[in-house]
């Protein structure tokens, strides 16, 4: 594995992480596995960025451990709050749709934090005005994941998770506006609002149905 970073992060410990755990995931150890996809990737860095400077890279992390078409990488020496995110090299193919390009930062897809929301910049597309790779960094503009461990001290109340195993499991994919509006037995004020996805009335559909989770 390969870092690249200034003094302030010189003492990063990197090991090759787990191809299982996609996004950031705080490890026992203290260290962060970081896991990502791409099928037709060539190399991925890993970007990280201290909160007091977002604009400028901290440090990055080229990945080297591949299981599939997953890249991961853990990293030890890391606080929350940090931010992060990827650089995937690969081909600029736009008639096979490929569009790699280096140049941009991706927000990682598991984020469980983005540090501010996103607003339009001409440096974030991949593609310029003539159609071509589009070469400024993103860095200075793109948003980015913040690093959280998990609330271990969140009070779930009576609340457990089910203990059902995944083949007994039937998965309803829906979207919250679009399933809340059309139920009738909701109250009017609820349709189109996740406080209506999570009303009795869309819950007892849902099991009517047979249905034990909903993916969003």
């Amino acid at each position: 594995m390969m870092v690249a970073s200034p003094n302030a992060l010189e003492s990063l410990r990197l090991s090759a992480g787990d191809a299982r755990r996609l996004g950031a995931t705080w490890q026992p150890d203290g260290s962060v596995n970081f896991a990502v996809y791409t099928q037709h990737g060539e190399a991925v860095d890993l970007v990280l960025f201290d909160p007091a400077a977002p604009d400028r890279e901290a440090a990055r992390v080229r990945m080297t451990d591949r299981t599939g078409y997953l890249w991961h990488v853990a990293v030890a020496g890391l606080e929350p709050g940090w931010l992060y995110g990827f650089r995937v090299h690969g081909p600029w193919l736009p008639e096979w749709g490929l569009f790699f390009n280096a140049d941009k930062l991706l927000l990682d897809p598991y984020a469980r934090q983005i540090h501010e929301p996103s607003q339009a910049h001409p440096w974030l597309f991949g593609v310029n005005a003539s159609g071509r790779r589009d070469r400024f960094d993103s860095a200075a503009v793109a948003p980015k994941a913040v690093l959280r461990k998990p609330d271990d001290g969140f009070d779930w109340g009576e609340d457990q998770r089910p203990d059902r195993p995944l083949e007994n499991s039937v998965i309803y994919e829906t979207h919250v506006k679009g399933f809340s509006k059309r139920l009738d037995a909701l109250p009017a004020e609820l349709r189109g609002t996740y406080a209506g996805l999570g009303h009795e009335a869309s819950i007892s559909y849902l099991r009517d149905l047979g249905i034990t989770a909903v993916q969003l």
